[in-house]
């Protein structure tokens, strides 16, 4: 997986300059770093960058990091810890007494305040993670979530985020990336040697103009859905396009749908090509 996921990062680069920073210093912040190929692919390429990173501690499912880090590397420093439970982070002090993971969800921000150029959102629930009961439907939504409200509260003006997406054709997806669209410079890439009969791609936004009203309407959205994920955890068939402060869809189509279709179509063509090849499909 460490070897893979760095031949991912230096072909994402090929294809959209994705790792183009403008700075030769630049500081880097990973939501969800192990085993650290993209690290990785980063320090070598920035000598004098600094990476701030959060990993899943493998006590709780998270894989085992492989690069060099603190005292061995201290251009990177790793909090092990679950991205989703700083609370304090979405503006929420206290939690009630009676909430499952009362203390869990209070640990503070582990790094020195700054703003990042870079911002990998590339965290996905694991398979081997500990979830508690009553948030598993959810926890893919919150993870999700975290990583972008946090993403885009700590993001340089200017930055860039790379995010990991599933499923561009479902209306959730859609509208993430139409609402990208309009505070950055937005571009999706799909490898078409690594995993590539399924659904998942990236989303690199470049530009981001964090500070613009679209950037901040998103915040707020990413918020909303986290704490409600948290505190309110939903039906599992339930995804966040029933979200009562959603865009009208049709709106959106209608608007972004002609350029969606000229960003989407490689990565669906890549799938598509890849399923038609896969031996499952073939004739006995």
């Amino acid at each position: 997986m460490f070897h893979m996921m760095q031949q991912i990062a230096y072909e994402l680069h090929q294809h959209t300059h994705a790792f183009s920073i403008k700075t030769n210093q630049p500081a880097v912040l990973d939501f969800c770093m192990a085993p650290g190929g993209f690290v990785s692919y980063i320090v070598k390429r920035y000598r004098k960058c600094s990476v701030d990173a959060f990993s899943l501690p493998p006590s709780q499912g998270g894989h085992d990091v492989l690069i060099k880090y603190g005292k061995d590397d201290a251009r990177v420093q790793i909090h092990f810890a679950d991205i989703t439970r700083v609370a304090a982070q979405f503006g929420i002090e206290t939690i009630a007494q009676d909430h499952p993971e009362q203390q869990t969800l209070l640990q503070p921000w582990p790094h020195e305040p700054k703003q990042y150029d870079l911002v990998l959102c590339d965290g996905q629930v694991l398979r081997t993670q500990i979830i508690p009961e009553y948030r598993k439907g959810c926890e893919a939504s919150r993870l999700t979530n975290a990583q972008l409200f946090l993403g885009l509260e700590m993001i340089k003006e200017g930055g860039t985020m790379i995010i990991l997406l599933h499923k561009a054709y479902i209306s959730p997806c859609f509208k993430l990336i139409c609402m990208f669209n309009s505070f950055s410079e937005v571009q999706l890439y799909k490898s078409s040697k690594f995993h590539k009969e399924r659904s998942w791609f990236y989303l690199i936004a470049k530009n981001v103009r964090a500070r613009s009203p679209e950037a901040i309407t998103a915040m707020e959205k990413f918020k909303r859905l986290w704490e409600k994920n948290t505190f309110q955890p939903q039906d599992p068939f339930k995804n966040d396009s029933e979200d009562p402060d959603t865009d009208d869809l049709r709106a959106s189509v209608h608007e972004f749908g002609p350029r969606f279709i000229e960003l989407a179509r490689p990565i669906w063509q890549t799938q598509v090509t890849a399923l038609k090849m896969a031996l499952w499909m073939q004739k006995p």
